[in-house]
């Protein structure tokens, strides 16, 4: 399977590193960090795509099982994860594909552009917490029916919903944003590379 985990990484924190490596550990395959360069889904980052990516490969470099990728930078355009998804697609038509996310996101699933195609280009992995079972929307639930699996590689290139089971820190980059501000401590949120670099380049810091 190829496996790739899309993200603003506006800063990647530990919560980050922890389900992707969850996730390669778990299917035993490598972890495609794809920088999400153009985000649709919010303002626009607080740091630059170079300085993301940057903190990105600082991130990465300890795990070997973690690459990071610039596909949609040199894609110059917004990162639909439908979009994306698409163009991996045409690169790898028979591959298995797989899409990595946390259980919130699946929750929000519906209200992604496009998502039923999503499921046509690739399977969802999803991190579920540990102990935590939120149920999905009716309709989501209806739609995902059949479609699960856990803890293995689907051999199809498309279509399952891969459940993996995990203990990731509760943490945002919202949080570490405001806590860096505010000069709050949360260097031990972030991987040792990316607060060396957030430090050197003045990065989120308040008025």
């Amino acid at each position: 399977m190829i496996l790739c985990f899309g993200g603003t990484f506006d800063p990647i924190h530990v919560g980050h590193l922890a389900l992707a490596r969850q996730a390669a550990a778990t299917l035993k395959v490598p972890v495609r960090m794809v920088l999400s360069a153009w985000p649709t889904h919010r303002d626009s980052p607080s740091a630059s795509i170079p300085e993301r990516f940057a903190m990105l490969q600082a991130a990465c470099a300890p795990h070997p099982e973690l690459v990071p990728d610039d596909f949609e930078i040199r894609r110059e355009a917004p990162s639909y994860t439908v979009d994306t998804l698409t163009a991996l697609r045409q690169a790898q038509p028979k591959a298995a594909l797989g899409w990595l996310i946390g259980q919130d996101s699946l929750l929000s699933l519906e209200t992604w552009d496009r998502w039923p195609q999503v499921l046509e280009l690739a399977h969802l992995v999803v991190l579920q917490r540990a102990g935590y079972d939120a149920p999905l929307p009716e309709s989501l639930a209806r739609q995902l029916a059949g479609r699960w699996l856990t803890d293995r590689c689907p051999e199809a290139p498309a279509g399952h919903v891969v459940r993996v089971t995990g203990q990731p820190p509760a943490v945002s980059s919202t949080q570490i944003r405001k806590g860096l501000m505010a000069r709050d401590p949360v260097a031990h949120l972030l991987p040792t590379g990316v607060f060396s670099y957030i430090r050197t380049h003045r990065l989120y810091r308040g008025p």
